[in-house]
């Protein structure tokens, strides 16, 4: 099998495009990202804040002193208060608001229904809508074959017993429609 380089290109080297890329880059050293959670799981063991250069004491239960909390609550409510007036998800900042502050997504995080009671309200009512709807229409034909039916004298049965009965049942009296009042 031949190297991954040969296979890419001959004359190929991924040390050397490296290198071309980032000249200072040197893949022997940590980067600044491996550096930085060393740093922070020394500081937090040693007891001391885990903001770089504060030498106060962790509030109890955190890894941060009051001051640093603080300068943290602050930053959070003034990213939320930007991504509000930005029309964005106030907790992940990257989808539209759905419905309120956060996105359909991040909505699901928190709650047992994601969709807020007025969309399921809005939702049942268009269920409703539909199924009376499709009842209307379910009633309105079956209303006009009993009408062609009793134009063309087509219903069979022992006389005019029948023909009442089936009048009733689909509420004609011919070509009129009988209302329970005159029943």
């Amino acid at each position: 099998m031949r190297a991954t380089s040969e296979v890419i290109s001959p004359g190929f080297s991924f040390s050397k495009w490296t290198r071309d890329i980032h000249p200072r880059r040197n893949l022997s050293v940590p980067n600044k990202g491996e550096k930085r959670k060393r740093l922070y799981r020394q500081r937090r063991a040693a007891g001391q804040c885990t903001q770089a250069g504060c030498s106060a004491k962790p509030e109890v239960g955190r890894c941060k002193c009051q001051k640093h909390l603080q300068d943290m609550a602050k930053r959070a409510l003034k990213d939320r208060k930007e991504r509000i007036a930005n029309g964005v998800c106030s907790y992940c900042g990257t989808r539209p608001q759905f419905w309120g502050r956060k996105c359909i997504l991040c909505r699901q995080m928190y709650t047992s229904n994601p969709l807020p009671i007025g969309a399921r309200r809005a939702l049942r009512e268009y269920r409703n809508a539909e199924a009376q709807h499709s009842f209307a229409q379910i009633q309105n034909k079956t209303r006009a074959v009993a009408i062609k039916l009793l134009a063309g004298r087509k219903v069979v049965g022992v006389g005019t017993q029948t023909s009442i009965t089936f009048k009733d049942h689909f509420g004609f009296d011919g070509r009129r429609q009988i209302t329970l009042a005159r029943i």
